[in-house]
């Protein structure tokens, strides 16, 4: 793997939350990982209330805003008000239409972070919203980073740059299954030829789940740059992001969009349909110790097609990527925008 691969996901950062509706057993396997992050920031010295512009915790509780459709709590708000009154953690939520609740939370410091935000041609109007006390953000790279070096302590030996590039699979005739091929090792970029009892790809998707294949383990959709004949079965989408960089100089920005005092937030202009069809939400993220803004829109996706002949180039309009990273690395200009692939 690459210097720069250290982290999960596509980017540094990824929100955490534990709002599901009436997915209650979402909710609760959410406050498990919730409470694993938690402790795992106090081994290495952070309170869950410590500095959150550390560039060091991995949970950063900042909170995160539900802005909703209208001025009205939508049905998926009101099912997971339900179920986290139904777990004892309703005193965490803060509605912005309640008295109470913003009472609650200024006497708990959140009361800053219930935004508010106008409704257009509404006659000032505002949109209702709920601040949700226990969300925040995980930093995906310092988790890795992390347990990379928990696992090197242990002895676990791993190969970075050149020497961690995989070129291809080292494979033999099963003596099992004579039609069938067993993988028994890799070849990397610089020649070598590593041999191992069992091979592992983790190339990392939230969609697709771990396939076993005798003494071979592969997960997540980039696989298929190693083994192309997983195409088939392993599917990953992608949904749009924009970066925005505040300067350090500009004080009243950095400031304002800091972790501190400002949540996560999310918002759709529709709420669902009758039928549970959702139009997408955009959400954003308080700033990196860095500088950097993210606004992502989880709405329409872009999917892999399961065709390893698939051209990214040629098919961009069309919806679809493979997953060639040779043919990514560059992507083409669509009108006066820019595509950016990291």
């Amino acid at each position: 793997m690459s210097n720069k691969d250290k982290e999960a996901r596509t980017d540094q950062r990824i929100q955490f939350r534990a709002s599901y509706g009436k997915e209650i057993h979402y909710q609760r396997l959410a406050f498990e990982s919730r409470k694993a992050w938690v402790a795992e920031d106090e081994k290495r010295g952070f309170s869950e209330r410590s500095n959150e512009s550390d560039d060091q915790r991995i949970f950063v509780n900042s909170g995160m805003l539900r802005i909703q459709p209208s001025d009205h709590l939508a049905t998926l708000e009101k099912e997971t008000l339900a179920n986290m009154q139904r777990d004892g953690l309703r005193d965490t939520q803060f509605v912005k239409s309640d008295p109470a609740d913003c009472q609650r939370a200024d006497q708990l410091g959140w009361k800053e972070k219930i935004l508010g935000f106008q409704i257009p041609d509404s006659s000032g109007k505002p949109y209702e919203a709920v601040l949700d006390s226990t969300a925040g953000f995980v930093r995906c790279s310092n988790a890795c980073v992390h347990y990379q070096r928990m696992a090197a302590d242990k002895g676990v030996k791993f190969y970075f740059g050149p020497e961690g590039a995989v070129d291809s699979l080292i494979k033999v005739i099963s003596s099992l299954e004579p039609r069938k091929e067993k993988v028994m090792g890799l070849r990397t970029t610089n020649g070598i030829v590593h041999d191992a009892d069992v091979v592992v790809i983790a190339g990392k998707s939230p969609n697709t789940s771990l396939l076993y294949y005798a003494n071979f383990r592969v997960a997540g959709s980039f696989s298929t740059q190693i083994l192309p004949e997983l195409s088939y079965y392993l599917e990953s989408s992608a949904g749009s992001l924009a970066t925005f960089k505040i300067d350090r100089g500009n004080t009243a920005l950095w400031e304002k969009y800091s972790p501190e005092r400002f949540p996560v937030m999310t918002w759709k202009s529709v709420a669902r349909d009758s039928s549970g069809k959702d139009t997408g939400s955009i959400y954003v993220l308080p700033r990196t110790p860095e500088g950097f803004v993210k606004i992502g829109y989880r709405g329409i996706k872009v999917i892999n097609d399961p065709s390893s002949s698939f051209d990214f180039a040629d098919h961009i309009s069309s919806g679809l990527i493979s997953n060639p990273h040779r043919k990514t690395l560059h992507l083409p200009k669509t009108g006066n925008g820019r595509f950016l692939f990291r």
